[in-house]
């Protein structure tokens, strides 16, 4: 019986019980790098990330090139404009910011099934590395070929093979990291060197303890949790506690969502959709079986067909909440395939459905709702989603603008959560509808207009606007929103009122 010594392993050589081995991945301005990718023409441009394009609104994030042009975190948007006119400003919801971290997540499965995003630092992930010995020569190899593929999709970054999140992160940002640690004594002895400012602690506590002296991570070992908690708080102290490795601190992966896939391949090409849903269903109704007795449910579906003419087809669904209602599924295929164009007849066909765990409810696989709840409004959001796309259902959200078509914004609503509660009195309120944009008119007549005007100037921050708003009686009886711009003398109107 032959044995195999494993030279990644120094530890096994010595009869030792192996330590945990743990990649940090740094891709430093993570979300402008993303930006970049999706923009190439606004590399080595100064950059910000906005809640929202007022100027009134608050810069949250700036990259390198933004800092040296005299750009703060915290300036005013229309502050930042006036002394770089060239900034490059976006705002990222909430939503978007997860969706960019979760598929970096599934990029970096390639390396390791283990991969977990830091909740506190954006652009930091930890690789599990235990039991990948076996398929690289080295855990330089591995380094070398993880940052040429993130090299390939547009993100520079540094990735250090440690032991622990605090102290392979700490090592990371040294400025001379080493890339593979040998030892966790070796860990730590490196981390102690790095400056607090560079380990994404806050400004406020940052400035704080220099007064004290303390600017690098030893410095700040070297005090009490106890007093850090009495005189800098909670933060501070489990700050402290984190870089003593004080607590447990396991890997906390990103489940990866299972795929149940059928295919069925014809010996002739079908055209006709409504048999091509037929044959989805005979893949669909083994797999939601499947699913049952897993006690899970669908939460995304994916299928392909290949065509004929040698194209492939590619379409993804997702549902509001996990399903195992074939109905509802075949209905929202349905409504996808009746607005897919098919070049040519379908030859293969391939269903692919992403798990998640399978509320009770559904495991009775039939549904009992009625039309006025919460599910069944849901699931006509599904419906609308499947036939005209994912943006097409949104809610508007109210927020502080100059114009009054800039005081809300458009936010994707991804499902209902409440339910409808009649009005006891019917208000008396009226409602204006804007356009998308302001539709030119014709100059309308003195007795048309009914209130007016309300003056409404600035700008001066984008470009300069003067309008007079009025409303407008128009010969039918209704009632229109217009303004006169007054500094080109045309008449728009910007919507209705109801």
């Amino acid at each position: 019986m032959s044995s195999k010594t494993n030279a990644m392993d120094p530890a096994k050589k010595a009869g030792k019980k192996p330590n945990r081995r743990l990649a940090c991945i740094d891709i430093p301005e993570f979300l402008f790098q993303w930006m970049v990718v999706q923009q190439p023409d606004w590399a080595r441009q100064p950059m910000a990330l906005v809640k929202d394009e007022r100027p009134t609104a608050l810069l949250q994030e700036v990259n390198g090139r933004a800092r040296e042009c005299g750009l703060r975190r915290g300036m005013r948007y229309g502050e930042a404009l006036s002394q770089i006119p060239y900034l490059r400003a976006r705002s990222l919801s909430p939503a978007l910011r997860e969706q960019i971290t979760q598929e970096m997540v599934e990029r970096l499965r390639a390396f390791s099934p283990q991969i977990e995003a830091c909740s506190k630092n954006s652009g930091v992930f930890y690789a599990g590395l235990n039991g990948l010995e076996q398929l690289y020569p080295g855990w330089e190899a591995w380094r070398d070929q993880l940052l040429r593929f993130l090299e390939e999709c547009g993100y520079g970054a540094q990735a250090v093979v440690g032991f622990s999140h605090f102290g392979s992160l700490a090592v990371a940002r040294h400025d001379q990291p080493q890339v593979i640690l040998q030892s966790e004594l070796q860990e730590e002895e490196l981390a102690r060197e790095v400056p607090l400012w560079r380990l994404g602690v806050p400004v406020k506590l940052t400035n704080a303890l220099s007064m004290l002296g303390v600017t690098r991570l030893g410095d700040f070992l070297k005090l009490s949790s106890e007093s850090l908690l009495e005189r800098f708080g909670r933060e501070a102290y489990e700050l402290h506690r984190q870089a003593r490795k004080d607590h447990w601190d396991p890997l906390q992966n990103v489940p990866e969502a299972r795929l149940w896939e059928a295919t069925l391949g014809l010996d002739y090409a079908e055209s006709d959709r409504v048999r091509i849903l037929f044959l989805c269903e005979k893949l669909l109704h083994p797999l939601l079986l499947q699913l049952s007795r897993q006690k899970r449910a669908v939460k995304r579906l994916h299928f392909a067909f290949q065509l004929q003419n040698g194209d492939m087809t590619r379409h993804s669904l997702g549902l509001s909440e996990p399903s195992l209602d074939q109905k509802r599924l075949l209905d929202l295929l349905n409504l996808r395939l009746e607005s897919t164009p098919l070049e040519s007849g379908v030859t293969d066909l391939e269903l692919q459905l992403e798990d998640s765990d399978s509320p009770p409810e559904q495991l009775e696989l039939f549904d009992q709702t009625s039309r006025r709840e919460i599910q069944a409004a849901n699931r006509a959001l599904d419906r609308i989603r499947a036939e005209l796309g994912p943006q097409a259902v949104v809610q508007a959200c109210l927020q502080e603008g100059h114009l009054p078509a800039a005081s809300f914004r458009w936010e994707p609503l991804e499902k209902l959560t409440g339910r409808p509660h009649p009005q006891e009195k019917i208000s008396n309120k009226m409602l204006r509808r804007f356009y998308a944009a302001p539709q030119p008119i014709a100059a309308p007549k003195p007795d048309q207009l009914l209130n007016g005007p309300y003056r409404l100037s600035g700008g001066w921050w984008n470009r300069e606007i003067e309008r007079d708003y009025y409303f407008l009686l128009t010969h039918k009886g209704e009632i229109d929103w217009v303004f006169l711009d007054q500094r080109r003398q045309l008449w728009f109107q910007e919507g209705v009122v109801d």
